[in-house]
């Protein structure tokens, strides 16, 4: 009897071993790293003629579109309130079946948003002053500049990997 007793008090503890490695194991799943991703685009081409509040040229619609479909599995799209910059969101946003978001550039980026959007890819439109300025502030330097007027191409990604920002520009043609 004695015997059977050590026997199940040993196959007991030898399984509860198994249990918790396999434990530890799917908890280290769950720390693998999170990538947060926003990318920053400056609307695109927008009509010259009107002073305020413009609208998109052909051409820039055309943009709008080829942003769509590079943007294919965002979580998230934000814009400023204006014409040229929802007009530019607007097909990303379609055809990721989501709202756009709107903000004003000066209180957009913090903490908060980061956390919101952990583990997804965002996508901010902006002006050609304020992408560089969010870039700029998301990273903690200041190394872009405003977008020259005619530049419309550029998209800046920037990648969080738990809590550490990377940032690389693509041109989009």
């Amino acid at each position: 009897m004695r015997k059977f007793i050590l026997l199940l008090i040993v196959a007991i503890v030898f399984f509860s071993c198994g249990n918790s490695t396999q434990k530890s194991n799917s908890q280290s799943d769950n720390d693998a790293p999170t990538t947060t991703t926003f990318y920053l685009v400056r609307h695109a081409e927008k009509d010259l003629t009107v002073k305020n509040d413009p609208v998109l040229t052909p051409q820039g619609e055309e943009r709008a579109k080829k942003l769509a479909t590079y943007f294919k599995n965002i979580d998230a799209v934000y814009s400023t309130p204006y014409i040229r910059t929802q007009e530019t969101a607007k097909p990303t946003a379609l055809a990721n079946n989501l709202d756009i978001q709107t903000y004003q550039p000066n209180k957009l980026f913090n903490k908060a948003l980061l956390k919101k959007h952990k583990g997804q890819q965002v996508l901010i439109v902006g002006h050609s002053n304020t992408i560089p300025q969010l870039v700029n502030k998301i990273m903690g330097d200041k190394t872009l500049e405003d977008i020259p007027d005619e530049v419309y191409n550029r998209i800046y990604k920037v990648e969080f990997v738990d809590g550490k920002a990377t940032s690389k520009m693509t041109i989009l043609d």
